[in-house]
Protein backbone atom coordinates (compact mmCIF):
# COMPACT_ATOMS: atom_id res chain seq x y z
CA UNK A 1 0.00 0.00 0.00
CA UNK A 2 1.32 3.38 -0.93
CA UNK A 3 0.53 5.48 2.40
CA UNK A 4 1.32 9.22 0.52
CA UNK A 5 -1.72 8.48 -2.23
CA UNK A 6 -4.03 6.85 -0.41
CA UNK A 7 -4.15 4.04 -2.63
CA UNK A 8 -3.56 0.16 -2.88
CA UNK A 9 -3.83 -2.02 -5.64
CA UNK A 10 -5.34 -5.28 -5.21
CA UNK A 11 -5.92 -8.03 -8.38
CA UNK A 12 -6.01 -4.87 -11.35
CA UNK A 13 -8.96 -3.11 -9.01
CA UNK A 14 -8.03 0.24 -7.66
CA UNK A 15 -9.22 0.91 -4.28
CA UNK A 16 -9.20 4.42 -2.34
CA UNK A 17 -8.81 3.81 1.05
CA UNK A 18 -9.63 6.75 3.76
CA UNK A 19 -7.19 7.08 6.09
CA UNK A 20 -7.66 6.49 9.87
CA UNK A 21 -7.84 9.16 12.64
CA UNK A 22 -5.27 7.97 15.15
CA UNK A 23 -7.47 9.46 18.31
CA UNK A 24 -10.26 7.40 17.18
CA UNK A 25 -11.63 4.30 19.36
CA UNK A 26 -10.93 0.71 17.69
CA UNK A 27 -11.96 0.68 14.23
CA UNK A 28 -13.64 -2.59 12.83
CA UNK A 29 -13.41 -4.36 9.71
CA UNK A 30 -16.82 -3.43 8.59
CA UNK A 31 -15.87 0.71 8.80
CA UNK A 32 -13.05 -0.12 7.04
CA UNK A 33 -14.87 -1.92 4.20
CA UNK A 34 -17.02 0.75 4.46
CA UNK A 35 -14.68 3.33 3.87
CA UNK A 36 -12.92 1.49 1.01
CA UNK A 37 -14.56 1.84 -2.06
CA UNK A 38 -13.71 0.26 -5.32
CA UNK A 39 -12.91 2.42 -8.53
CA UNK A 40 -14.04 0.24 -11.48
CA UNK A 41 -14.28 2.23 -15.28
CA UNK A 42 -17.86 0.77 -16.73
CA UNK A 43 -17.37 -0.28 -20.24
CA UNK A 44 -18.00 2.24 -22.93
CA UNK A 45 -21.35 0.47 -23.83
CA UNK A 46 -22.59 0.99 -20.17
CA UNK A 47 -22.29 4.35 -19.72
CA UNK A 48 -25.06 7.13 -20.21
CA UNK A 49 -25.12 9.29 -22.93
CA UNK A 50 -23.51 12.56 -23.48
CA UNK A 51 -24.27 15.81 -22.29
CA UNK A 52 -25.08 16.72 -25.57
CA UNK A 53 -27.71 14.43 -25.90
CA UNK A 54 -29.74 15.43 -22.97
CA UNK A 55 -29.55 19.25 -24.05
CA UNK A 56 -32.51 21.14 -25.37
CA UNK A 57 -31.46 22.59 -28.64
CA UNK A 58 -30.18 26.36 -28.58
CA UNK A 59 -32.34 28.81 -30.48
CA UNK A 60 -31.27 29.33 -33.34
CA UNK A 61 -32.91 25.87 -33.97
CA UNK A 62 -36.18 26.84 -34.45
CA UNK A 63 -39.54 25.38 -33.91
CA UNK A 64 -41.92 23.99 -36.45
CA UNK A 65 -45.20 24.58 -35.97
CA UNK A 66 -46.03 21.32 -35.10
CA UNK A 67 -44.34 22.04 -31.27
CA UNK A 68 -40.83 19.61 -32.37
CA UNK A 69 -37.34 21.53 -32.45
CA UNK A 70 -35.64 20.61 -35.70
CA UNK A 71 -35.16 22.49 -39.17
CA UNK A 72 -39.03 23.72 -40.62
CA UNK A 73 -38.81 22.25 -43.95
CA UNK A 74 -35.46 20.73 -45.88
CA UNK A 75 -34.72 20.21 -49.46
CA UNK A 76 -34.91 16.50 -49.70
CA UNK A 77 -32.58 14.65 -52.16
CA UNK A 78 -34.07 12.45 -54.65
CA UNK A 79 -31.92 9.29 -55.82
CA UNK A 80 -34.19 6.91 -57.69
CA UNK A 81 -37.22 7.70 -60.32
CA UNK A 82 -39.63 5.41 -57.29
CA UNK A 83 -38.39 8.04 -54.76
CA UNK A 84 -39.46 11.15 -57.59
CA UNK A 85 -42.94 9.48 -58.30
CA UNK A 86 -43.41 9.02 -54.70
CA UNK A 87 -42.12 12.04 -53.40
CA UNK A 88 -44.80 13.44 -56.55
CA UNK A 89 -47.85 11.34 -55.74
CA UNK A 90 -47.20 12.25 -51.73
CA UNK A 91 -47.28 16.34 -52.84
CA UNK A 92 -50.35 16.17 -54.01
CA UNK A 93 -51.67 19.64 -54.90
CA UNK A 94 -48.74 20.99 -53.52
CA UNK A 95 -46.03 22.53 -55.90
CA UNK A 96 -42.75 20.80 -56.24
CA UNK A 97 -39.61 22.78 -57.08
CA UNK A 98 -37.19 20.59 -58.51
CA UNK A 99 -33.51 21.53 -58.78
CA UNK A 100 -31.88 19.52 -60.71
CA UNK A 101 -27.66 20.14 -60.93
CA UNK A 102 -23.88 18.41 -60.37
CA UNK A 103 -21.34 18.29 -57.44
CA UNK A 104 -19.02 20.24 -59.95
CA UNK A 105 -21.31 22.89 -61.23
CA UNK A 106 -20.73 26.52 -59.45
CA UNK A 107 -23.77 28.13 -59.54
CA UNK A 108 -25.57 25.07 -58.39
CA UNK A 109 -23.67 25.22 -54.82
CA UNK A 110 -24.96 29.00 -54.67
CA UNK A 111 -27.99 28.07 -55.12
CA UNK A 112 -28.35 25.30 -52.21
CA UNK A 113 -28.68 28.27 -49.51
CA UNK A 114 -31.41 30.23 -51.35
CA UNK A 115 -33.00 26.85 -51.40
CA UNK A 116 -32.33 25.86 -48.09
CA UNK A 117 -33.69 29.28 -46.59
CA UNK A 118 -36.64 29.18 -49.08
CA UNK A 119 -37.41 25.91 -47.78
CA UNK A 120 -38.14 27.63 -44.30
CA UNK A 121 -40.03 30.43 -45.61
CA UNK A 122 -42.57 28.58 -47.86
CA UNK A 123 -43.80 25.31 -46.05
CA UNK A 124 -46.13 24.12 -48.15
CA UNK A 125 -43.68 24.09 -51.14
CA UNK A 126 -42.13 20.76 -51.48
CA UNK A 127 -38.09 21.29 -52.55
CA UNK A 128 -36.22 18.25 -54.55
CA UNK A 129 -32.77 18.11 -55.37
CA UNK A 130 -31.61 15.85 -58.10
CA UNK A 131 -27.51 15.79 -57.79
CA UNK A 132 -27.12 13.98 -61.87
CA UNK A 133 -23.57 12.91 -61.24
CA UNK A 134 -24.24 11.24 -57.84
CA UNK A 135 -25.05 7.88 -59.40
CA UNK A 136 -26.23 6.01 -63.47
CA UNK A 137 -29.93 6.44 -62.38
CA UNK A 138 -29.85 10.15 -61.53
CA UNK A 139 -28.05 11.04 -64.28
CA UNK A 140 -30.72 8.87 -66.50
CA UNK A 141 -33.11 10.72 -64.46
CA UNK A 142 -31.69 13.86 -65.65
CA UNK A 143 -31.72 12.79 -69.38
CA UNK A 144 -35.50 11.77 -69.39
CA UNK A 145 -36.17 14.75 -67.98
CA UNK A 146 -34.67 16.57 -70.50
CA UNK A 147 -31.98 18.37 -68.74
CA UNK A 148 -28.95 20.25 -70.78
CA UNK A 149 -27.36 22.70 -68.63
CA UNK A 150 -27.75 23.15 -64.59
CA UNK A 151 -28.86 24.22 -62.85
CA UNK A 152 -32.49 23.65 -64.12
CA UNK A 153 -35.70 23.92 -61.86
CA UNK A 154 -38.49 22.09 -62.92
CA UNK A 155 -42.01 23.21 -61.10
CA UNK A 156 -44.37 20.65 -60.79
CA UNK A 157 -47.89 20.47 -59.45
CA UNK A 158 -50.56 17.63 -59.72
CA UNK A 159 -47.76 15.45 -60.87
CA UNK A 160 -47.72 17.49 -63.94
CA UNK A 161 -44.88 19.66 -65.24
CA UNK A 162 -46.33 23.42 -64.92
CA UNK A 163 -42.73 25.53 -65.46
CA UNK A 164 -38.86 25.47 -66.17
CA UNK A 165 -36.13 27.75 -65.48
CA UNK A 166 -32.78 26.84 -67.12
CA UNK A 167 -30.01 28.89 -64.58
CA UNK A 168 -28.99 30.53 -61.35
CA UNK A 169 -31.99 32.55 -61.24
CA UNK A 170 -33.04 33.39 -58.80
CA UNK A 171 -35.27 36.05 -58.70
CA UNK A 172 -37.29 34.25 -61.58
CA UNK A 173 -37.39 30.98 -59.56
CA UNK A 174 -38.57 33.16 -56.71
CA UNK A 175 -41.39 34.89 -58.22
CA UNK A 176 -42.43 31.61 -60.05
CA UNK A 177 -42.74 29.63 -56.50
CA UNK A 178 -44.93 32.99 -55.62
CA UNK A 179 -47.18 32.67 -58.69
CA UNK A 180 -47.65 28.87 -58.58
CA UNK A 181 -48.31 28.32 -55.06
Amino acid sequence: MDGAQGTCFVSSLQWRVQPIRLGAACVTQQRRAQWASPVVQRPRQERSPGRWLLRRPSRSCPRRQDGAWGPVMAVREIDTQEEMERALTEAGDALVVVDYGTTWCGPCKLMEPKLQSWSEEYTKVVFLKVIGDKSKETSMMMKAAGIRSVPSFHFYKNGERIHTINGAKSDEILSSIETHI
